[in-house]
């Protein structure tokens, strides 16, 4: 089944930066603290993405989508286009950082605020690739929500980091 032309598929990191961008008196600490639960929608949107266009089929996340991702980015290196193999990479560093915090978890040295900052860092590096993959004449309203969402959430991320 391939993707659909359906803008809902960014609703939630377009939201959380509008929440940003828009705030009057912007809590920084407050929604900061919400920056971890961008990495749920990281993990559906990349399961979605990838079995829906690239007909790999979700499990094992973060390990085996990160495997999986790797070797199709091999594999489009002969004969795919660099958006895809861009968004791809993209997908891998997302699954690379999941993993290195489900190692470190607990542990005294990582470091939140560095953390949080990376995971705006690939939400937006995600967010740009997929636009850039995008056709904007298959996926006429998807490409203008990608637009917009790279936007909002690129001015949201100026707001938010602190490292």
């Amino acid at each position: 089944m391939p993707l659909e032309d359906d803008p809902k598929l960014l609703e939630n990191p377009t939201k959380f930066a509008r929440r940003v961008n828009q705030a009057i008196d912007l809590d920084v600490d407050a929604m900061r603290k919400k920056i971890p639960g961008l990495l749920q929608f990281a993990k559906t949107f990349i399961g979605t993405v990838l079995e829906q266009e690239f007909g790999i089929k979700p499990g094992g996340y973060p390990i085996s989508t990160r495997l999986r991702a790797a070797a199709q980015t091999a594999r489009l290196k002969k004969d795919g286009t660099g958006a895809a193999r861009s968004l791809l990479m993209a997908v891998v560093d997302v699954c690379d950082f999941e993993i290195e915090e489900e190692e470190t978890y607990g542990s005294e040295d990582r470091d939140e605020d560095e953390a949080w900052d990376e995971i705006l860092e690939l939400i937006d590096r995600l967010l740009v690739r997929f636009s850039g993959w995008l056709d904007p004449e298959r996926f006429e309203q998807l490409s203008e929500a990608a637009a917009d969402s790279t936007q909002e959430f690129s001015g949201a991320c100026d707001k938010l980091r602190i490292t």
